[in-house]
């Protein structure tokens, strides 16, 4: 038998059989477990090691027909299950609601994805295959059969790789990509669905035959239909999205804006700023640091060197991509695939990636293109002498010139005559016989020419005299004192240039110490001010304090409640000065609750005016 076809129990991890029967053992068949693939339990031994826990306690498990057999992952609505569909054993991605206490809002927003998939038919969204609810320990949960893609890799996960190889995303794979995107979101928006959670953990790609990169858009857990049928069942309050790929409309809080398709298209813009750059356009370590960037209409992503390599048509594709209101943007995905290629056809001369881009130019270079391409161009061959050579080196003076006797022949060529010689010995090996070196002749000229035996002693006796003895020894002290004294002055005017430079350095490290500290305090008091104002939207409704039971709250101290982080479950949000933000009943105003940070010191003021206090706080209302 196959492998694939054996089954082991995954609880008894003793009995095994057929993939599908059930497990003999008593306390297995109380538990209604079953056989599941060898490979599948080997990767979910695997998958338990890595995380250091067991491994799931729902595998071997059916719900209805389906055997789930491995885990794929886990999601803020649900955990993602690998299944077999009986009778065919055909491999399916199980999603099912794992939550313990399944609310009416959570299970509208599962209906929601099931009805918006069921209406979707296009190779780039992933397809539906069943919708139903299954029992589990006694409790009704929800489910989805989906298409399983297998061996396939998130859209993040090949922006890592390729940011870390490249600098940015493949030019040979952004273009492709991003058109088979683009192409099913088109689909869901001619009938009426706005994804909202558009992110590159939602893309996946998987290798088909004749496309390496196939794209799968996922999981439409947060669509809603656009056709008037059903109103917005997530509320006007509530953060639903990614912080670094939503658009500014979907932020609680911010400027009231349509919130439609184009709010799709503004994260595809942000995803393709990310693939040309190689990094996001509203940077952050917190979502609230994101979303204060974003609800900014004064903030410029494009001021970054990260954006300086883009071609002037890729900035102005992403300048209306990611534009801050919704008119300003692409109406249709179409009219933005359009605008694509344009912008990334430009990507080998604009936004070159690596040595290989940077030098790829210079090395393609036609060569022989004239003087003008130096380095480059070919040489013209000089031709070949067929007669051999005259070696001329450089004039000797005439008294090294050896003349041979008058008449003497060398070799049978010409009389050698004047200053001319035969060359014997190692050079004359490197030519043919009879090779002759023109030493050339040099005539004496100048004052030796004209002088006297006696002028010449005399001018000797001169030159002795200006260079020995006393006079030799008085220039010579002379000399030295004067290089003393230049290098004491030498020495002096660098001292003093150090002594100079110290000051300076001295100077500008006090001011820097003394303005700095101010400058990144200012930053932080401002910060403070555009978080409180982001966090008071869900916790305010029409000037009232919406109550301590509020999701975005939690468990703090005595009678303060910790305001939860979007981006870390279950941990406030802190300020710049690492506090948690609170939420109590303010003592200066009895009849409302307050929104505050405790400043710098860490100390609660109860939102004092005192000289001493240095609370933030924003009203949230009465109860």
């Amino acid at each position: 038998m196959l492998r694939e076809y054996q089954g082991i129990c995954p609880r008894c991890r003793i009995n095994t059989g057929s993939v599908g029967q059930a497990c003999p053992n008593p306390d297995c068949l109380t538990h209604q477990y079953n056989y599941i693939p060898i490979l599948a339990y080997d990767a979910a031994i695997a998958q338990a090691e890595k995380r250091g826990g067991r491994i799931d306690p729902w595998l071997g498990r059916r719900f209805d027909r389906y055997l789930l057999c491995g885990k794929a992952g886990e999601g803020g609505m649900g955990t993602v299950y690998i299944a077999l569909q009986a009778p065919l054993n055909r491999e399916v991605a199980l999603k099912v609601m794992t939550s313990i206490s399944v609310s009416r809002e959570a299970l509208a927003r599962f209906e929601s994805e099931a009805k918006a998939l069921s209406t979707l038919d296009h190779p780039n969204v992933l397809k539906l295959f069943d919708f139903g609810f299954g029992n589990m320990d006694g409790q009704t949960v929800p489910y989805m059969v989906l298409e399983f893609i297998k061996h396939g890799r998130t859209l993040k996960k090949v922006f890592q790789q390729d940011i870390e190889a490249f600098g940015a995303m493949r030019d040979d794979t952004r273009l492709p990509v991003f058109e088979q995107i683009l192409a099913g979101l088109a689909a869901a928006h001619s009938v009426g669905i706005t994804h909202r959670d558009v992110k590159p953990e939602n893309v996946m790609l998987t290798q088909i035959h004749g496309n390496p990169n196939f794209v799968k858009v996922l999981d439409f857990g947060l669509a809603s239909g656009m056709r008037g049928d059903e109103a917005d069942k997530t509320g006007a309050n509530q953060l639903l999205g990614t912080p670094n790929y939503m658009a500014p409309e979907q932020i609680p809080g911010a400027r009231r804006m349509p919130l439609d398709h184009r709010a799709d298209l503004y994260a595809v813009g942000v995803m393709a700023f990310e693939a040309l750059t190689g990094s996001r356009p509203f940077p952050g370590e917190t979502a609230l640091a994101v979303l204060t960037a974003k609800a900014s209409e004064t903030f410029n992503p494009f001021d970054t060197p990260a954006v300086q390599r883009l071609t002037r048509t890729q900035r102005a594709f992403l300048e209306k991509a990611i534009a801050f209101d919704p008119d300003d943007r692409f109406d249709s995905a179409g009219d933005m695939t359009a605008a694509l290629k344009e912008a990334m056809a430009e990507a080998g001369s604009g936004s070159g990636i690596g040595l290989f881009k940077l030098f790829g130019g210079l090395m393609s270079r036609p060569r022989n293109q004239g003087s003008g391409d130096a380095g480059y161009s070919t040489p013209t061959p000089t031709p070949t002498p067929t007669t051999s050579p005259i070696l001329t080196p450089p004039p000797r003076p005439a008294a090294f010139s050896v003349t041979p006797p008058g008449g003497m022949q060398a070799g049978g060529s010409r009389p050698v005559t004047g200053q001319s010689r035969r060359v014997t010995g190692p050079i004359a090996q490197l030519g043919t016989p009879g090779l002759e070196v023109d030493m050339g002749t040099r005539p004496i000229t100048g004052q030796y020419r004209t002088m006297t035996p006696e002028e010449r002693a005399e001018r000797l006796k001169n030159r002795r005299r200006r260079t020995t003895g006393r006079n030799m020894s008085a220039a010579r002290l002379s000399e030295a004192g004067d290089a003393m004294e230049s290098s004491r002055g030498r020495g002096e005017g660098r001292k003093l240039s150090v002594i100079g430079l110290v000051l300076v350095a001295l100077l500008l490290g006090i001011t820097a110490l003394v303005l700095v500290p101010r400058i990144q305090e200012s930053k932080r008091f401002d910060r403070v001010g555009e978080d409180l104002k982001i966090l008071s939207v869900p916790l305010s409704n029409n000037g009232r304090f919406v109550g301590v039971d509020s999701k975005f709250l939690l468990p703090g101290n005595q009678s303060d409640h910790y305001v939860s982080d979007a981006l870390r479950d279950g941990q406030p949000a802190l300020d710049p000065w690492g506090n948690p933000y609170r939420v109590k009943y303010s003592l200066q105003n009895p009849k409302a609750y307050v929104l505050f940070s405790t400043g710098p010191d860490g100390e609660k003021d109860d939102c004092a005016s005192g000289p001493n206090s240095d609370d933030i706080c924003v009203s949230l209302g009465p109860p």
